[in-house]
């Protein structure tokens, strides 16, 4: 994954020489506002006897800022938060976890913008950073929603990547709205290894660990300033 990200941060800096001769040099920095959707993929928990296992969907916000470095590339460091989501596994024997999941994470992404075209701006992005997540403590269940037993859970931070693109919209001078989609990848995370049950008694057992992937549609508001 993160070798993809590195072929496409160089696919930018290569096709942006290349227009050099297009390029605004002038430099400009700007605001950005973010919110969208992310729709978790398997969270490729590694348990026994699993028969479904999900992270769900959150909303999720962001803030940061970024500099246009020529015409058609620019870079944004972006602080983004997602609380809304909730790992469910089913397992075989009928019992079902849960635990609500959130993540925070600081990505720096490059995007090489394609020409104007009638008011409309295509992108393509990749970026990295710094990503925690942290996962609530685990609820076991019955059948009848009885408690069976709990796992603590955990934080773990992780190199992310993150790659896609979208379109740019000019609605003002100066004021930008981005529509996108990206594929990410926040790394693992992971729960205690003790499992304390509903009889007040406790087992070590092989650690709770996961994978955090996701794909996002965005909506961004950029805000220019000199």
């Amino acid at each position: 994954m993160i070798k993809r990200v590195l072929w496409l941060l160089i696919f930018i800096s290569v096709a942006t020489f290349a227009y050099a001769s297009e390029a605004d040099l002038t430099g400009s920095w700007y605001l950005k506002f973010e919110t969208g959707l992310s729709n978790a993929t398997g969270p490729d928990v590694k348990l026994e006897n699993i028969v479904s296992a999900d992270l769900g969907k959150s909303g999720d916000i962001g803030l940061g800022g970024g500099y246009q470095i020529y015409q058609k590339l620019r870079a944004d460091l972006m602080f983004t938060y997602r609380g809304g989501l909730r790992q469910e596994i089913d397992f075989a024997d009928q019992l079902h976890a849960r635990a609500n999941f959130s993540s925070v994470a600081a990505m720096l992404s490059a995007y090489y913008e394609f020409s104007d075209w009638h008011g409309t701006i295509p992108y393509l992005m990749g970026g990295l950073g710094y990503v925690h997540n942290h996962l609530d403590t685990v609820s076991i269940t019955d059948q009848q929603a009885a408690p069976v037993a709990s796992i603590q859970g955990g934080g773990w931070s992780n190199l992310g990547t993150q790659f896609g693109g979208g379109f740019a919209f000019k609605v003002r001078e100066d004021w930008y709205l981005d529509a996108g989609y990206r594929y990410l990848h926040y790394g693992k995370y992971e729960s205690d290894d003790v499992i304390r049950y509903a009889t007040q008694t406790n087992q070590v057992f092989e650690r709770h660990v996961g994978k955090f992937s996701a794909n996002d549609f965005t909506v961004a508001l950029r805000i220019r300033f000199y």
